[in-house]
């Protein structure tokens, strides 16, 4: 874990105060972070929580020691082959329809749907390719990610409904949170594509050598808490710290979605 400069202004703030300034204040960089603390019920974030941590669902491992479980498909796994993709989506949304009905809780993705079509004039849909809905959603417990950036024009130059947007966050509500570790890191610099010289070129590694920073440490450590929402943008360099090995107590548990600003300034959601 290296040292952070954490200068870079985190807002914490309510459902009811939150606006679409904030976003606009987190795409002009204003803040490097917003936390909505009240987002999601603690009741029903213990009711899903105890459902993941008991139940088995998918996993893959980008890279050495890091191993990622999820329910619902990610973009970033399918992205090659569309109709496998939407196979999986549709699937991912009856099996997390069928999970939230069992739970008797409310769905966090048509939470944030709402939200943001209160506070967001120019409109709010979940993001379609050719008329047909990308998943969003994802439930997801991890232990660390590596230094990595989300950018879909970049990423998937091939989703039509991806490829022209202007700005990208990720929003992400917390079930779950460890006592020590699973910060998120967002640093204060926007990848360009000159930095691709410094993406890790083996398969099973995700993202960039720490050299990508030319030593900038300038950012903002967000430690997410049970029934927050937390929305950065993905352009900026970021990472999860992993929790140390001996102090294990709590998982980061999330429902993790993207939010991109279209060129007619409406927002999509993904996954």
């Amino acid at each position: 874990m290296l040292t952070v400069n954490n200068n870079w202004e985190v807002l914490k703030i309510t459902k009811k105060e939150v606006t679409g300034e904030h976003l606009i204040q987190l795409a002009k960089e204003k803040i490097g972070g917003l936390i909505i603390r009240d987002f999601y019920p603690l009741d029903a974030c213990r009711k899903i929580s105890q459902y993941l941590l008991t139940n088995p669902f998918e996993s893959k491992k980008p890279a050495d020691n890091v191993e990622i479980f999820f329910l619902g498909v990610n973009l970033t796994d399918r992205s090659e082959d569309k109709e496998d993709y939407f196979r999986r989506a549709e699937s991912s949304w009856q099996d997390r329809k069928e999970l939230l009905t069992r739970l008797k809780v409310p769905n966090p993705v048509h939470q944030a749907l709402n939200l943001f079509t209160k506070l967001w004039s120019a409109g709010v849909k979940i993001a379609e390719e050719n008329g047909r809905g990308l998943f969003c959603g994802t439930f997801r417990r991890i232990n660390g990610i590596d230094l990595h950036m989300d950018w879909a024009p970049f990423l998937f130059p091939q989703w039509k409904s991806l490829s022209s947007i202007s700005e990208q966050y990720a929003l992400n509500i917390f079930f779950q949170a460890p006592k020590v570790g699973g910060e998120l890191v967002v640093y204060r610099q926007n990848w360009s594509q000159e930095d691709e010289i410094f993406r890790y070129k083996e398969k099973n590694l995700l993202g960039f050598d720490r050299d990508v920073l030319r030593g900038n440490t300038d950012g903002a450590v967000i430690k997410g808490e049970e029934g927050w929402a937390v929305l950065t943008k993905t352009r900026h360099y970021h990472e999860v710290w992993p929790q140390a090995k001996n102090e294990i107590v709590g998982h980061r548990l999330v429902c993790s979605n993207f939010v991109g600003q279209t060129q007619d300034n409406s927002l999509i959601f993904w996954s």
